[in-house]
Order: structure tokens, then C-alpha cells, then sequence
């Protein structure tokens, strides 16, 4: 018959076959849930047998052969440390952090109770088990179960028994709290929350159990500290550096006491925010710290003083300007210039005018208080009072009554009101308001080889003689000018009768700068921690030389390469010479010690070595001579140390950058698990450098980055911190 199922049999039969599906899920599951209840009693069972194992390997350590009733609680930990037992293999279960065996020796007889405690990998500290057993079979019924509980925002329980007077406290490391999450720093463990029971300390015998203990973990807040720099300070000192602050809590930079001279206090820089003096850094800086004992480094800046002065016509007026005239000059600096004093500031008074008035030269400004002459210079705080901030100030042109006043290349003739043009010959420089000595000739008559075409002018009122750059006069009404001597010079002046004027010794600056490594440079008797400058006059013989040189630093000279620290210069132009240092170097080289490598499977080329068929890289480009394999030396790296790390070369994992991967062979051994430093063979483990160093394969060898923990004794350190150093490894063949 080959007629088919109709839907209506199709649908009753796959109806049947759920409800049987249905009914056998609860028995599935509960198969399921047995084996691994029975997984984990066998794991319990496993992790006695260890304890017997364990029990008879440390009898002597574990009990007294006095004593006829002990006993011992053994924490699962402590057994996959002596590598007796691994934690269960249940997918996302563990079982090694809170189960224990307790070992009771009652006379010859030992008994053992588990403490079986089984929880998700992914929990938290206080959630339930996926599974606990107590068993108290024998003679740990005689004992009495107890908790010590280490409390911190969580509880945590251990096992214990009444009258255990060997109870070791734990480190809080091992019992997974979280500190760190509430910025905290474990201090000790204490029997009261307030601190104010009995303190134990890690690794303390905890006093005879009797009952349940408490144990509160007292913390204290992370720290950070503030280093105040003082910058380009020149004095001052602030007692409470580093100030020492507390998370979560108000955080008060102490009161600047740094100064300089010539600049006011500025406020706070930590590179990127600026902060006030006594400003609260709470929220910029003390929120935000990544660990206990930070170090948060400030600097003083300073802004420079200066003086403003308003140039006011009092009354009368600028010729070339028509309102007051302001100039700012900040400290250290002149209003005027070395030639022609305040002559040329603005507002010169040259260049004011007020109907019946004169200026004298000698007082020609006043602020009030005292009097300016324009013939000179003055620096800025001589100006201003400029001994707290910066400051401003008027200064008024200082009128006198004329009775007369003639202009530039005019005089007043005798017993005249009107002026006249000066006579040839003679020298009228303006603003006189007295009465000529001469009629209609001017008012001085210049000698044989003087002149008077600059007549007007305000600097004398004298006929003069024109002296250039480099060259001086000897005697009044002298014809020429001679030279200045070397090392001495003047600028254009003009000499006028009856007065001489001499050369100045030249004078030079000399900058002596550091680079880092460099604790001080000096000159002469005067040191300094950053650029030190010194102005010497021609000829000077000056000493320069340097203070120390900071630890994995070493000299290289001077910036003219000259090597010698100590060195005398005479001076007879400007000088900037830099101290130069340079970091400490570590060079390593791997040696294949017989071995040949196979060029081909280089997955990086390092820095060329030497001559061809020296390196990995000459096999990597097919330098000329290369046979495709070579034996000896087959890498060379060098780096220099920041203070925790070396920088990124030496040894690489697998592809990374230089390095790479090293395959290779030698065709009469295999290599041992190491690279050994500085000689070919060792058996001595403190010679060996890290377990990470480990071949994966016989031919493949894993390379990794040096850093100072490989080396725990210090001694390539230490050797670094002075000088280079070379450290060669040989792969080891057996």
C-alpha cells in the first residue's frame, strides 16, 4: 500500500512525541544535576587524599610529637601551591579560595574534615556557592567549627576551630578585597570597627579561638603629595614641601614664599592648569589621582614688574603729539637710552611748547615728588615704585617762566623783544630766554674747526666736533679724533668745546647652559641648577666647569668639543657654551653559540652589526659574501634606562618590531631552556634570566624585553647607573 501518513496521524504522532520529551526533561536534568554533584564529592575526596599526602610530607612542621591532640586546618591554596591538586574542573566553578581540610592528630590517629566551598568564577565576594560540604567524620567531631570573619565592605569567613591557638591572620591580598576601588590603603586588622579592639597584623598568631572573631580591616585614604618648584625664583623657601594631601578631602596649596626680584608671584603651574596661592586643588587634582603616594609636581611662575608712564604737556603742548603719550618699560629696564638719555622718550621736551614757558634739561619732568633731567636714562623701578606689583605714574613737564624765548637757529639780539636768524659762525640752539652778549651775531662763537649746523639742537650749548664710532679726543678744541684702544669702543657723539670724551671698555656676555643629566653648571665662584650668564669686560679671564653628573648619565663635553670639565676662557666676545651629557647605554647581544639561524624566517632586521654575514639583517638583504646562514652573533640591540624600564629594544615577543622570532638549529644537540647571561653554560639558577625565556619548540626560541626585575641583585643596575654596559647571552646547547 503506498498511501502516506494524512496531517491529521502526522500531527498526533508529533504531539505524542513532545509530551514523551516533556516528561523525560525533569529526569535529564536531574541526571545532570547528580553527575555534578558526584564531580564535586569525588574533587572533596581528591582533596583529602592531598591532605594526606601533604600531612605526612610536613608532620614534623605541622605538629608536636608531644602533643597526643591537634590539629591543623590546611587550606586548599596552600595545596595547589606544594602543586597537589588543581581547582575542579567544572566550567565557571572554583573551589580553591574558602575550602580547607582540618587535620586532627589524636595520638597516632589522624582524621580529616572537609570544608568543601564551590562558587562561580565570575561572582562576587558574598554570593552563594554552587555547592558546599562540611564533613566532620572521627575525631574532628571533638573540635568545635568556627569563622573568622575578615570584614571590609564585604564579609569574608574562614574555617577554624575552638581552642586553635595557631591560627595564622591573612594578608588581605588573599582574600580578593577591593581597597583600591574605595581609594583605600590597608593599615591592620582590628576586633572592633573603630579600631579601638586588638590589632593583628598579617601573619600574626591570632589569640586562642573561642567562638566566632570578627576581624575589621582599618584603613586610611589614599595620599598625594605637592612638590613645590620654585622655578626661576632667586629665593624663598617653603617648610611644608611637600604637602601632603588626602583623597576626597579639602587640599590647600601652602602659602608662596618663593621670590624673585623684579616679578611678581604669578600662581601655580602644574604644565597644563594654572592654579591660584592657597588655592584648594581638591577637585582638579585630589579626585583624580590614580594611585596612593602620587606625586603632583607644581611650579611658581612669576610675571615681570613694570612701570607705565604718562607723558602730561602740563598745560601746554606736544608739538608732534596731541594728548598725553604713554610708555611701559618693565623692570630691569630704561626709559631712555645710554646717548641720548629721556631725550627721545615721548614727549621729549623738545617737542613741547607752552606760550611764556621754558624747560630746563636738569628738570625737565616732574611726578610731584622729584625731578627727572632729561640728559639721562632711568630704569624703570627708579621710575615707578615697583617694590610689591606693577605700578604707574605721571610725569608732567616741569614749566619755567620765560622772559624771552627765541626758536632753533634764532637769537635774541641786545635790547630786543624780537628774534633774529643766528649769524654764521655762531651756535644758536633755541629756547634761550636770555639776552644776547652780541648784537645780531648768536649766542656762542665757535672756535677754528668747530661747528654749529646742528644749531637748535638741546644737548649743549656749545659748538662741537664730530667724533665717529671707534674714536675718541684727547684734549679740548683737539682738530681730530683718535682711536680707542682694543678692547674698548664708543658710539657716534659729538665732542663739544671745551669738553673730551673718553672710550668704555667693551663688555661681553657669557651663557652656560646644561643638558639633562647635568646636576650644576659654574662660572667662576657662582653655580646654578638651570642657565647661568655673567657680562665680563674684554680680556677677563673667566673659569667655567660643571657640579656632578646624575646617576645612568655620563660626560661627553662641552658644546665646542672640548672634553675637559674644568676650563679657563678668556673672554674677548660673546660665549654660550652647553654642558653635554648623554644617558648610560646598555648594549645586548645574542649569540647563537654554534648554532646556525635560518635567515629566511627573520621576521624583523635589527640594526646593522659589522661586516656581512655579521647579523641578522646582512642575511635579510643578501649582502654580498652571505651563504644564507651564520653562526656567532646574531643580535644587537641598545637601549638606555628612564628610571623603571628600558626603552623599546632588546628582547622581542614573536613578530614584535625588532627582534622578531629567531629560528635555529644545530645539527648535533638541541637547546636547553634558557639564554644564560655573560657566559656559554650555567647550572646556577641566579644565572638564568626568566622563565619567560623559555624555547617553545626545539628550534624556536621566545625573546622578551629586559627590565630591572629580571636582574633582582642589582648587579648590571648598579654597574649601569655609572657607566655602559654590555650584556651578552649564548643560547645553551646539550
Amino acid at each position: 500500500n503506498n498511501k502516506g501518513f494524512t496531517m491529521v496521524e502526522l500531527l498526533v504522532a508529533m504531539a505524542i512525541m513532545g509530551l514523551l520529551i516533556i516528561m523525560a526533561f525533569p529526569t535529564i536534568r536531574a541526571i545532570q544535576t547528580n553527575n555534578t554533584k558526584t564531580k564535586y564529592k569525588e574533587y572533596g575526596t581528591s582533596a583529602i587524599s592531598a591532605t594526606k599526602i601533604y600531612t605526612d610530607s610536613y608532620a614534623e612542621d605541622l605538629f608536636d610529637d608531644e602533643q597526643d591532640n591537634e590539629f591543623k586546618v590546611v587550606y586548599f591554596d596552600e595545596l595547589v601551591r606544594k602543586d597537589l591538586i588543581k581547582d575542579i574542573n567544572i566550567s565557571d566553578s572554583t573551589c580553591i579560595t574558602e575550602s580547607s581540610v582540618t587535620v586532627v592528630k589524636y595520638k597516632d590517629d589522624y582524621s580529616y574534615c572537609l570544608h568543601l566551598v564551590c562558587k562561580s568564577r565570575n561572582s562576587r565576594t558574598g554570593d552563594s556557592p554552587l555547592y558546599e560540604e562540611n564533613n566532620r567524620r572521627g575525631n574532628c567531631s571533638k573540635f568545635t567549627q568556627r569563622r573568622i570573619n575578615y570584614i571590609y565592605d564585604t564579609t569574608i569567613s574562614k574555617d577554624a576551630v575552638d581552642g586553635d591557638e595557631n591560627y595564622t591572620v591573612l594578608n588581605p591580598s588573599r582574600l580578593g578585597f577591593n581597597f583600591n576601588a574605595n581609594h583605600d590603603v590597608f593599615v591592620k586588622w582590628n576586633t572592633k570597627r573603630d579600631g579601638t579592639g586588638k590589632t593583628y597584623n598579617p601573619g600574626d598568631k591570632l589569640d586562642k579561638i573561642e567562638g566566632d572573631v570578627d576581624l575589621y580591616a582599618i584603613t586610611r585614604k589614599w595620599e598625594y603629595y605637592l612638590h613645590l618648584n620654585k622655578g626661576i625664583a632667586d629665593s624663598g623657601t617653603i617648610s611644608d614641601n611637600p604637602h601632603r594631601c588626602e583623597y576626597g578631602k579639602d587640599c590647600i596649596i601652602p602659602d608662596n614664599k618663593y621670590t624673585k626680584v623684579g616679578y611678581t608671584f604669578d600662581g601655580w603651574s602644574d604644565g597644563t592648569n594654572k592654579y591660584t596661592n592657597k588655592d584648594n586643588v581638591k577637585t582638579k587634582i585630589g579626585n583624580n589621582i590614580p594611585r596612593d603616594g602620587y606625586a603632583v609636581y607644581l611650579t611658581a611662575t612669576f610675571k615681570i614688574k613694570s612701570c607705565t608712564v604718562t607723558y602730561s604737556p602740563n598745560g601746554g603742548k606736544f608739538n608732534s603729539h596731541a594728548n598725553d603719550t604713554v610708555q611701559t618699560v618693565n623692570y630691569g629696564s630704561y626709559f631712555g637710552d645710554a646717548t641720548d638719555g629721556m631725550r627721545n622718550a615721548l614727549g621729549g621736551h623738545y617737542n613741547a611748547t607752552k606760550t611764556g614757558y621754558h624747560l630746563e634739561e636738569a628738570t625737565a619732568w616732574t611726578d610731584g615728588s622729584k625731578t627727572f633731567d632729561q640728559r639721562k636714562r632711568y630704569l624703570a623701578q627708579d621710575v615707578c615704585d615697583l617694590s610689591v606689583k606693577s605700578n604707574t605714574t605721571t610725569l608732567n613737564a616741569n614749566w619755567k617762566i620765560s622772559t624771552y624765548k627765541c626758536a632753533a637757529g634764532k637769537y635774541l639780539p641786545k635790547n630786543q623783544t624780537t628774534c633774529s636768524d643766528c649769524v654764521s659762525g655762531y651756535y644758536c640752539p633755541g629756547g634761550e630766554w636770555r639776552l644776547s652778549t652780541t648784537a645780531n651775531q648768536g649766542i656762542y662763537n665757535c672756535p677754528s674747526g668747530y661747528g654749529n649746523s646742528d644749531a637748535g639742537s638741546s644737548q649743549n650749548t656749545q659748538c662741537y666736533m664730530n667724533v665717529s664710532a671707534g674714536y675718541y679726543v684727547k684734549t679740548a678744541k683737539a682738530s681730530a679724533a683718535t682711536a680707542c684702544q682694543t678692547g674698548y669702543q664708543s658710539g657716534n657723539h659729538k665732542v663739544y668745546y671745551g669738553n673730551t670724551s673718553s672710550c668704555t671698555i667693551r663688555t661681553f656676555l657669557v651663557t652656560i647652559k646644561k643638558q639633562e643629566g647635568i646636576d650644576k653648571v659654574k662660572i667662576d665662584n657662582t653655580e646654578s641648577e638651570n642657565t647661568l650668564t655673567k657680562t665680563v669686560n674684554y680680556g677677563t679671564e673667566i673659569e667655567i666647569n660643571i657640579t656632578g653628573i646624575k646617576d645612568y648619565f655620563q660626560w661627553v663635553g662641552w658644546s665646542d668639543n672640548i672634553t675637559t670639565k674644568s676650563r679657563k676662557i678668556t673672554v674677548k666676545s660673546n660665549i654660550t657654551l652647553t654642558a653635554q651629557a648623554r644617558k648610560n647605554e646598555l648594549t645586548l647581544k645574542l649569540y647563537a653559540n654554534g648554532g646556525t639561524l635560518q635567515a629566511n624566517k627573520v621576521a624583523a632586521c635589527p640594526e646593522s652589526i659589522g661586516s656581512p654575514c655579521d647579523s641578522v639583517c646582512d642575511l635579510k638583504k643578501n649582502e654580498p659574501g652571505c651563504t644564507g646562514n651564520t653562526t656567532g652573533l646574531v643580535y644587537i640591540s641598545h637601549s638606555v634606562y628612564d628610571g623603571t624600564n628600558f626603552s623599546t629594544h632588546g628582547l622581542r615577543d614573536h613578530q614584535d618590531r625588532v627582534g622578531g622570532t629567531l629560528y635555529m638549529t644545530r645539527p648535533d644537540k638541541t637547546a636547553t631552556e634558557y639564554w644564560i647571561i655573560g657566559k656559554k653554560s650555567s647550572t646556577n639558577a641566579a644565572d638564568k634570566i626568566n622563565e619567560n625565556h623559555k624555547k617553545n619548540t626545539s628550534r624556536l626560541f621566545v625573546w622578551k624585553e629586559i627590565d630591572k626585575t629580571e636582574n633582582p641583585d642589582g648587579t648590571y643596575l648598579n654597574k649601569y647607573k655609572k657607566g655602559d654596559v654590555t650584556i651578552k647571552l649564548y643560547a645553551e646547547w646539550q
